[in-house]
């Protein structure tokens, strides 16, 4: 069996919690432009519908009512389903304060956190977190690394299972690098964030022009992007959904992915720091080199599931 189609497969573990038909509510997608995070929506909205789940209702952080007295009424048999990535911690603390909310909310109702890693800065943050999380008793957390699941069932619950990044479910539906091709070179995608490191030595002197997922936004993008979350904070702020704003985000993110991949194919292989580049570059096919980031969250990753799949490499440092 090919890597990427175990990968892919893998991804059934969802079904003892979340059985294919059901009803489910989806919160936190991605409102910004980092292509990687909208791999994982694509992902994700792929596996909806192939599990033939009926969404009722889609809301992103910002959409998500501000106000707890504003919270949709959710019936009982609707499964709450939390967006996955890496964002589980304190790094990005504002996604982490929203998740806490809406488990201690809905403790009455099923919720399944879509897979996750899991890092925090601050040990108070993590036992804050914990100690909501424990009182809830159906919840559900899906782990993308050993390291998360261990913890997670160490300091938070023992529902806890290992699970791939949801962008493993477009493998099969994506445009594959051309057998042969050559020429491109090579694409240098290095983060320049929160998560950032140090260019390895081996690699220094060699890179040209290293690009992150922000340079793959026209201005034009940016904005749109602005006026599109101030519009859904809107909805926040009012506890409405007065302006539906998924069908323009979730069109205009396609385009934005397929732009990103099409420039991405003109490539030979990628060196990255971004999880994301890498999974992407599985999915198209391509040669990768995978660089961690600054806590460790991408080698746990590769040793956890892409070290199956053929053309990918973890740099040691």
């Amino acid at each position: 069996m090919h890597g990427m189609d175990y990968l892919k497969s893998r991804l059934s573990v969802i079904d003892q919690y979340i059985k294919p038909g059901s009803r489910i509510i989806y919160i936190d997608y991605p409102l910004h432009f980092n292509v990687g995070d909208l791999l994982i929506l694509k992902g994700t909205e792929a596996f909806f519908e192939d599990r033939r789940y009926d969404v009722i209702r889609r809301y992103s952080y910002f959409g998500f009512p501000w106000h707890e007295r504003n919270y949709p009424t959710v019936p009982k048999d609707v499964t709450i389903v939390l967006h996955g990535g890496g964002n589980f911690g304190d790094i990005y603390y504002p996604h982490q304060l929203l998740r806490q909310k809406i488990i201690n909310h809905y403790r009455d109702h099923r919720i399944v956190i879509f897979p996750q890693t899991m890092h925090f800065n601050d040990p108070a943050r993590m036992r804050q977190a914990a100690e909501v999380m424990a009182q809830h008793k159906d919840l559900h957390f899906l782990a993308r690394d050993q390291r998360t699941y261990d913890v997670f069932r160490r300091e938070f619950s023992n529902n806890a299972e290992l699970c791939p990044d949801m962008a493993h479910f477009l493998w099969g539906k994506l445009p594959r690098k051309a057998a042969g091709a050559v020429g491109g070179g090579t694409m240098w995608m290095i983060r320049r964030d929160v998560e950032e490191v140090a260019i390895p030595e081996a690699f220094r002197g060699q890179i040209d022009q290293p690009i992150d997922w922000e340079d793959f936004c026209s201005r034009r993008d940016r904005v749109v992007n602005l006026l599109t979350r101030r519009t859904d904070q809107v909805n926040g702020v009012t506890g409405r959904k007065l302006f539906p704003i998924e069908p323009f985000w979730y069109g205009y993110t396609d385009r934005m992915v397929a732009k990103s991949i099409d420039r991405i194919l003109t490539y030979d292989r990628i060196v990255t720091s971004r999880m994301h580049g890498h999974i992407l570059a599985c999915l198209l096919g391509m040669k990768t080199v995978l660089l961690d980031n600054s806590y460790g969250k991408n080698s746990t990753y590769f040793e956890a599931w892409t070290n199956r799949v053929d053309d990918c490499e973890l740099f040691a440092a």
